[in-house]
C-alpha cells in the first residue's frame, strides 16, 4: 500500500506542479492537464474518505481474545500509513501554499474569467486545501483513539490474567474431584464384588455344612450297621466256638482261622471308622461354631478361656478352696459358724450388686462416647489453619438406625468382654472403698485367707457379668423346699432349707443350670 502510494505521488506530483506553474506564469495549458489535476484531486478525496472510515473504527467488533496478534499488526500498519499520509498532506498543503495562494487564485480568475473549468478547478483546489487540513486533524484524532484503544486493550488483558489463572485452578480442581470420584466408584464396585463373593461363600459354606452333616449321619449309620454285624458275627463265632471248640480244632482249622481273621479285620474297620467319625465331628464343630456361638449363650465357644462352663467350674473351686480357708480364719472374729457363712454370703451378694451396676455404667459410657464420636465428630485445626486452635463442630447430629444401634451394641459388648479384665483391679479398689461390711466386722486389715477369697470372687463375678447375657446367681431362702436339682446338702439333710451356704449358677436369668449350690437342710 505504501509503495503504490509513493509511485502515484511521484507521477501526479510532477504533472500538478507543472500545471500550477503554467497557471502562475500565465502560460497556456491543455484540457487534458486540467482533467488529470481533477482526477488527482478526486483520488485525494477518496483516500481521505477511506482513511476517515478506517479511523472511525472503535474496536467494538474486534474479538480481543482470538485476534490479539492480528490487531497489534493492524495497529502498527495504521500508524505507519497515518505517518505516510500525514507527510503527503503536508507536502500538498505546502505545494498549494506555494503555487496557488489566494491572490494568485484571484489573478487567475481575472485572467481566465471566460473559462468555467478554470474557475471550477480553483474552487476545488481551495476546497482540497481545507479538506487536507481537516484530514490532518482527523489523522491526529485517530492516532489518539488508537492509542487509547491500545491502553484499554492492555488493561483488559491485565484484568483477564487472574481470571485465566482462576479458571486453570478450577480445571485442576475439577480433574482432582473427577479422579476422587473414579476412585470412590472403583472402591464401591470392589465392595459390591466382595459382598457378592461373601454371599456366594456363605451359600457354599452352608452347602458344605449340610453335606458334612449328611456324611456324618451316613458314617454313623454305616458304623452302627458294621458294629452290629461285627458283634453278631463275633457272638455267633464265640457261641459256636464254645460249643464246637474241639470239633473245629480237629475238623475245621481253616474255617476257624478265617473267622478269626474276619474278626480282626472288623475290629480294624471299627477303629478306622471311629477315627473318621472323630475327624468329621471336629470339622463340623469348627464350621458350625462361629454361627452357633454368636449371640447364643447355650453354645460355648471352645476358644474362649472365660466361657460359662469354665467360669462355673472355677466358682465351684472357689467354694472348695478359698471359701474354706476364709471360713477357718474367720472363726476368730465370729462366735458361730452360721454368722461366718452369712458374712461370706453377704460378700458374694455385695460383689454381685457392685459388678452389675459397674458393668451397666461402663457399657453405657462406652455406647455414649462411641456413638458421640461417630454421630457428632469434631475437628481440631492446627496453628497454620485459619481458625487457629478453635474446635470445629457441626450443629446437625445424624441419628442411627435400629440395625446400626444393634450392631454397635454387639460390637461394644464384644469389645468389653475382650478387654474387661483390665478393669478388674481398679474396680476391686473402688469396691473396697465403697463396701463397709468388711471394715465394720473385720477391721482395716482382714486376714490373708479372706483377701484371697475376695479377689478371686470379684474376678469371677466380674467375668460373669461381662457375658452376653450375664450369668446369674440363685439363692435359696430359709424355709424353701429343698430342690435336689439345684442344690446339694452341706452338713445336714432335710426337705426344707435352713440356710443357703453357696448359690447355684445359671447360664442366664431363668436359664439352664451351670453349677449347683449348697444349702443346710432342716
Amino acid at each position: 500500500m505504501v509503495r503504490s502510494i509513493d509511485i502515484e505521488t511521484d507521477k501526479m506530483d510532477d504533472k500538478v506542479a507543472r500545471l500550477l506553474c503554467q497557471l502562475k506564469e500565465g502560460k497556456e495549458f491543455t484540457k487534458g492537464q486540467v482533467q488529470e489535476a481533477l482526477q488527482f484531486y478526486q483520488s485525494i478525496i477518496d483516500e481521505k474518505k477511506a482513511l476517515h472510515d478506517f479511523c472511525e473504527l472503535d474496536g467494538k467488533n474486534i474479538n480481543k481474545d482470538n485476534a490479539t496478534g492480528h490487531l497489534n499488526k493492524e495497529l502498527q500498519q495504521v500508524q505507519v500509513d497515518n505517518r505516510v499520509l500525514s507527510k503527503e498532506v503536508d507536502y500538498y498543503v505546502r505545494k498549494a501554499s506555494e503555487s496557488a495562494t489566494i491572490g494568485n487564485t484571484r489573478q487567475f480568475e481575472k485572467e481566465y474569467e471566460h473559462s468555467d473549468e478554470i474557475k471550477t478547478l480553483a474552487a476545488e483546489l481551495k476546497q482540497a486545501h481545507l479538506d487536507l487540513q481537516f484530514t490532518k486533524q482527523k489523522l491526529k484524532e485517530s492516532e489518539d483513539i488508537i492509542e487509547n484503544f491500545k491502553i484499554q486493550y492492555e488493561k483488559q488483558r491485565d484484568e483477564n490474567t487472574p481470571v485465566k489463572m482462576q479458571l486453570e485452578q478450577y480445571k485442576s480442581e475439577k480433574e482432582s474431584i473427577k479422579s476422587q470420584l473414579d476412585k470412590i466408584t472403583k472402591d464401591y464396585e470392589a465392595a459390591i464384588r466382595s459382598l457378592n463373593h461373601y454371599k456366594a461363600s456363605s451359600a457354599d459354606l452352608a452347602q458344605q455344612l449340610e453335606k458334612l452333616r449328611l456324611d456324618y449321619k451316613n458314617e454313623i449309620d454305616r458304623y452302627t450297621n458294621k458294629e452290629k454285624l461285627s458283634r453278631k458275627i463275633y457272638e455267633g463265632a464265640e457261641h459256636k466256638n464254645e460249643e464246637h471248640h474241639q470239633h473245629k480244632e480237629q475238623t475245621q482249622p481253616k474255617a476257624f482261622e478265617k473267622l478269626r481273621q474276619e474278626n480282626t479285620q472288623l475290629k480294624e474297620d471299627k477303629l478306622k471308622l471311629s477315627e473318621q467319625i472323630n475327624e468329621l465331628r471336629n470339622r463340623l464343630s469348627v464350621l458350625a461354631g462361629h454361627k452357633l456361638t454368636d449371640g447364643n449363650p447355650a453354645i460355648a465357644d471352645l476358644s474362649d478361656p472365660f466361657r460359662p462352663t469354665n467360669i462355673a467350674e472355677q466358682f465351684r473351686q472357689l467354694y472348695d478352696d478359698e471359701w474354706t480357708c476364709a471360713f477357718e480364719e474367720l472363726g476368730v472374729s465370729f462366735e458361730r459358724d452360721e454368722e461366718i457363712i452369712d458374712f461370706l454370703a453377704c460378700i458374694i451378694k455385695d460383689i454381685d450388686r457392685f459388678c452389675i451396676r459397674a458393668g451397666s455404667q461402663q457399657l453405657e459410657h462406652l455406647k455414649y462416647f462411641a456413638k458421640l464420636v461417630i454421630q457428632d465428630p469434631e475437628y481440631q485445626p492446627d496453628a497454620k489453619e485459619e481458625k487457629g486452635n478453635k474446635v470445629l463442630k457441626c450443629d446437625q447430629i445424624i441419628p442411627m438406625t435400629r440395625a446400626q444401634e444393634e450392631l454397635a451394641d454387639k460390637m461394644l459388648k464384644d469389645f468389653r468382654k475382650s478387654l474387661g479384665m483390665i478393669s478388674k483391679t481398679p474396680l476391686l479398689v473402688i469396691f473396697r472403698q465403697a463396701s463397709k461390711s468388711i471394715k465394720d466386722k473385720i477391721g482395716p486389715k482382714p486376714p490373708k485367707g479372706l483377701e484371697d477369697f475376695l479377689e478371686k470372687a470379684f474376678e469371677l463375678i466380674w467375668v460373669m457379668k461381662m457375658q452376653d447375657p450375664a450369668m446369674e446367681f440363685v439363692w435359696s431362702k430359709p424355709g424353701d423346699n429343698f430342690d435336689k436339682n439345684m442344690y446339694t446338702h452341706y452338713t445336714k439333710r432335710g426337705s426344707k432349707v435352713a440356710q443357703c451356704i453357696w448359690p447355684a449358677i445359671v447360664l442366664h436369668k431363668a436359664g439352664p443350670l451351670m453349677s449347683k449350690g449348697v444349702v443346710q437342710g432342716n
